[in-house]
This record gives C-alpha cells, structure tokens and sequence, in this order.
C-alpha cells in the first residue's frame, strides 16, 4: 500500500523573492502546509493548520516574519551580553516561527499560548530540536489565568519578552499587558508587532500601553517586510527609563574634582 508523502515546506525567502503581488504572496503561503526559513546558516521548518479554528495559532502570521528578520538584523546590536545568557518568553506562538527563530539564535526559549494551540506548537518544537541551542519549552498561558502566568513565571523573569499579532479584544488588553509586566524584569526588552484586527482593540491597547510602558514605535523603513499596516514596537518598563534617567543625572563628569584645562589657565592668568 503506498502512503501520501507529504508536500515539501515552502521556503519563504524564495517564494517571496519570486511573488508578483506581496499580499497575495503571504495569503498562499498562509495556506501552504509548511513553510521553511532560514536562519544563520539553518533552517527551520514549520507546520500550520489551516483547520485550526479554536484559535489563531494555525498559521504564521506576517507580523511574525516582520520581527523574526528584525531581531535577527538587530538584536545582537541591542543587548551588552552574549545571547546565549539572554531568557526569552513569547507570548501567542502560535506556530512557533518566532520563538524558535530565537532558540536558534542562542537563546533559551519559553513558548506560551492557549491550550488549544499546543499540540502544533509542540509539534513544530519537537521537528526543530536538533537544530535549536537549547530545548526550547512549551507552556499553556491563559492570560487571566493566574495559575498559568505563575507556572511561566517560575522560568523567568525573562530578558526579553515578545508577541505579534495578539491584540484582537478589548477585553484581553489589560491582561496581556499584566502579563507582560508580571513575566518581565526593570532592564527587560519587549517587542510587540502588529497589525489593525480590530479597531476598539487597537486603539485599546495602543492608549494603555503608552500610559503603562515607554514606547517607541520603529520606523516601517527599518522593518523588513513590513507594510503600512505593521506596527512594531519597542517597549520598556518605566522602572527602567526611570533608572536611566537618574543614572544620567548623577553620573560624575570625568573631569568632576580635578581644574579643567580652562580652569588652569586662569589660575596661571590671575597669577
């Protein structure tokens, strides 16, 4: 008896090196049932489920390509330390294109969503495993669960923290930015990439996080693959911008105790 083989993934940077129309490029591949990309030299193969209907997590999302290149043209520019020391949490992976992105690049990875996206979450976890730095880890994360955020705390507090494509209810905007603050730390980098899925939810979320984060959207021009319609941002705590702030205020200037060269000379004048 012979069986189906299944269908080879679609290498996303020659499909869309090749598409005529960018939209219609990344709606085909959203059907596609794997896609391949590539990273420092690998490549990482994932599964979607268009079938998936109890959540969103059957497919890759745009803005998960957006920010895979993105950190991985600039994240190595942002930290002071090897990123192999870096603990990164992703909130709804979905697939898990992102977070194992990240894995590959060194860090160790936490992956979290909705119970009914885990079985192909793990999945695809478990089809990457040897090309990843460190086993990357799977974990349920309702986020008006306390149960579940403290289960996902127990790995962190987490250096850098990101989502893409989670705002789509109002109701649900508070709670993800709880999450965020509970599973992050003072010097913690966030970044959160998205696109308009419901406008009452947008904008929800875009006021809250300004008045609860320091934030600073990054230029379209600097985002690979982005459209008018992404928005990527870079987020902090405000217990962060606090402490560089008066960091800045009380650090000494070099010369702080001893005459300038200035001062020498009118000393040398007077006399």
């Amino acid at each position: 008896m012979s069986s189906e083989l299944e269908p080879l993934p679609v290498c996303f940077e020659s499909f869309l090196e090749e598409a005529i129309d960018r939209d219609e490029a990344f709606f085909e591949l959203a059907n596609a049932k794997a896609v391949r990309f590539s990273v420092g030299g690998k490549h990482i193969d994932v599964t979607q489920d268009t079938a998936l209907h109890d959540c969103c997590g059957g497919i890759i999302w745009e803005t998960s390509f957006c920010l895979s290149r993105y950190l991985q043209k600039h994240l190595r520019k942002q930290v002071s330390r090897q990123l192999a020391d870096f603990k990164v949490v992703e909130l709804g992976a979905g697939c898990g294109l992102l977070g194992l992105v990240l894995s590959t690049m060194k860090c160790s990875v936490v992956l979290t969503d909705a119970p009914p996206a885990l079985p192909l979450l793990r999945r695809n976890v478990a089809e990457n495993a040897d090309k990843l730095t460190f086993p990357a880890k799977v974990l349920p994360l309702d986020w008006e669960s306390s149960s579940d955020l403290n289960a996902v705390k127990e790995h962190g507090p987490f250096d850098l923290l990101v989502a893409t494509d989670v705002v789509f209810a109002v109701r649900l905007v508070q709670p993800l930015l709880d999450c965020v603050k509970a599973l992050t730390h003072p010097d913690s980098l966030i970044f959160i990439c998205l696109q308009e899925r419901s406008p009452e939810a947008f904008k929800a979320f875009m006021t809250s996080v300004a008045e609860q984060f320091k934030v600073v959207r990054i230029p379209n021009s600097e985002v690979e693959l982005a459209d008018d319609e992404c928005v990527l941002l870079e987020i902090r705590r405000l217990e962060y911008v606090v402490a560089s702030d008066t960091k800045r205020r009380h650090k000494r200037p070099i010369s702080e105790g001893k005459p300038t060269v200035r001062e020498q000379k009118r000393k040398v004048n007077k006399s």
